[in-house]
């Protein structure tokens, strides 16, 4: 199967989000997010990230990504 440019596997990629959580979750940490701040992903590829950020924190006014 000839694959397009830019393919990458999904179970590859599934398996190495589940490596680098623990990174991912101490990163956000140091984030020091408090309520009512505005939070802007620059790069943020497919928003996992921005997405968890969100979720972790209701109490933000506004969370965006931008790819």
């Amino acid at each position: 199967m000839n694959k397009s440019k830019g393919y990458v596997n999904t179970d590859y990629l599934n398996e190495a989000a589940k490596i680098f959580a623990p990174i991912k979750q101490r990163s956000h940490a140091l984030l020091e997010i408090e309520a009512g701040q505005k939070i802007i992903d620059i790069g943020c590829g497919p928003g996992h990230d921005t997405c968890a950020i969100a979720s972790a924190h209701p109490e933000l006014s506004q969370v965006v990504g931008v790819d």
